[in-house]
């Protein structure tokens, strides 16, 4: 069985596009986010070595969530005209080093991501997801890590235990509660991430909360989880990975390919 790599492509390129000076080729050119990323992509190369790789990006356009709750992502202004200008210099410099390149309208990367990791660690395989996003945690198994793209830091289940004392299927249950600002998931509102790590450690998930809602010791919050039960459920939908996403591929046609 094989180590896939996954790369989080939209993530990616935006934490290289912000963290990279403006820099442009001798024609004026931008092309941070290009550099940037290449250099993530080389250290990844260079220190996984990873006979198997794929870069996930997300397609402009609207998906289930932004049917489900209309205001989802809606405080993020649109890609800046310098980055959406780079992305098919990056995209054919991905292809010029073999690595194949996922995306779907109508689905986000983090889906796609979520499909392939649930497919190909059921057929044995090892998965490696370079992201940031916390919403990918859920994903965390035996067969599937988090690679953090800051520091490089291989985040595992056991990891995950460690730090929430709850296991990885229940980090939608707590974006459930404590919301999402970068994806604007509205949570129940008055609700941190600290105070939904404690509710879910005593009751083990957001559907036992509210079975047990007369149980909450305190009376403002039990007032506050009442108050936003319906506002839970949908950051729930929404917070949740589709791993159902039909793939056009297999695990050997993600095998870096001869350039």
């Amino acid at each position: 069985m094989a180590d896939i790599h996954i790369i989080d492509g939209t993530s990616l390129v935006y934490r290289s596009f912000y963290a990279i000076p403006p820099l442009t080729t001798s024609a004026g050119r931008p092309v941070n986010a290009v550099y940037g990323f290449a250099n993530s992509l080389l250290k990844l190369l260079k220190e996984q070595h990873p006979a198997h790789l794929l870069v996930a990006f997300d397609v402009k356009g609207t998906t289930f969530r932004h049917e489900l709750f209309k205001e989802y992502k809606i405080q993020r202004p649109p890609m800046p005209d310098d980055l959406a200008g780079q992305l098919p210099l990056l995209k054919e410099m991905i292809g010029l080093f073999g690595i194949r390149i996922i995306e779907q309208a109508g689905c986000e990367a983090d889906d796609l991501i979520a499909a392939a990791a649930r497919t190909f660690s059921a057929e044995g395989h090892r998965i490696y997801i370079l992201t940031g996003d916390k919403d990918m945690l859920q994903l965390l198994s035996d067969r599937v890590s988090i690679v953090n793209p800051t520091d490089g830091e291989i985040r595992d289940t056991a990891w995950f235990i460690e730090k929430f004392k709850l296991t990885p299927d229940r980090m939608a249950d707590l974006l459930a509660l404590a919301g999402d600002q970068s994806d604007n998931i509205p949570g129940v509102n008055g609700i941190g991430e600290k105070t939904a790590v404690k509710i879910l450690q005593q009751f083990g998930s957001l559907d036992a909360v509210y079975a047990q809602l007369d149980r909450v010791p305190s009376d403002k919050l039990r007032a506050k989880l009442a108050a936003g039960r319906s506002q839970a459920e949908i950051s729930r939908q929404l917070a949740v990975l589709n791993r159902e996403v039909p793939l056009p591929f297999s695990a050997a046609d993600t095998a870096l390919r001869p350039v």
